[in-house]
């Protein structure tokens, strides 16, 4: 694997847990609590740095 393969590698594994985690999390908790906006903003920080990794890719490749 290339270095630059093993570091998106390392950082998408952690990702995906919290990804999944608070996908679920978000299923149950009460819609409108701050809770859910609290998850929806983790959820939607890792998506951000999902499209990171991914571009970092391309651009590398």
């Amino acid at each position: 694997m290339r270095p630059n393969q093993t570091l998106a590698h390392e950082i998408n594994n952690p990702l995906f847990a919290i990804l999944g985690l608070t996908e679920l999390l978000l299923a149950e908790v009460e819609k409108g609590s701050r809770m859910q906006e609290r998850l929806e903003l983790i959820h939607d920080s890792a998506l951000e740095i999902k499209e990171i990794v991914r571009t970092a890719q391309r651009e590398r490749t």
